[in-house]
């Protein structure tokens, strides 16, 4: 199972207790479900379900996996914003050119994230988002946070271009702050 179809597990948890549809139903916009949902998503949506009955033991593994990694982050003092009981764990890093090199420095080391920068987010909100898997190990993950501590202090103690200004060029607009 793959890590999208692990992320039902807290729509299905809010989908039980009856949450959702009352969370949806008050703060969605109504053109979200103006299209239907293709048949092959259909599909793997019902194929996902039904595996994480077959098989809960996967569901328990990715919830103690994703505490895991939320504990020894925020041990590691980084700051997860309000992160709790999911499996996506971001990493708010709270300056958009410092999150594009973050990035680009843990894929130098061998970790895939990729940054949530302006204009998706404000530049002080910019962050990483870790969307875990119940296949990665305690290992894998202490590795992650401990080289994500390790590189964020490096890029934070580095220079700013123009003087301690963030300037970067997205799609033709520029952003300074």
């Amino acid at each position: 199972m793959d890590g999208n179809a692990e992320q039902v597990v807290c729509v299905l948890r809010w989908l039980h207790r009856g949450q959702l549809i009352e969370y949806l139903k008050y703060t969605v916009p109504g053109f979200i479900f103006s299209a239907g949902i293709s048949p092959a998503n259909s599909a793997a949506a019902l194929a996902s379900v039904k595996l994480m009955k077959k098989h809960p033991e996967i569901i328990h593994r990715l919830q103690a996996r994703s505490k895991f990694f939320l504990e020894r982050c925020k041990a590691l003092g980084l700051d997860t914003g309000p992160s709790h009981d999911s499996a996506v764990v971001p990493c708010v890093v709270g300056n958009s050119f410092h999150c594009l090199q973050l990035s680009e420095r843990l894929a130098e080391r061998g970790i895939n994230v990729q940054p949530i920068v302006y204009p998706a987010v404000d530049d002080d909100a910019s962050r990483l988002r870790f969307f875990l898997s119940s296949t990665h190990t305690e290992e894998e993950l202490e590795f992650t946070a401990t080289v994500l501590a390790e590189e964020l202090a490096a890029v934070r103690s580095g220079p700013l271009p123009n003087n301690g200004a963030s300037t970067i060029k997205l799609g033709g607009c520029r952003s300074t702050s």
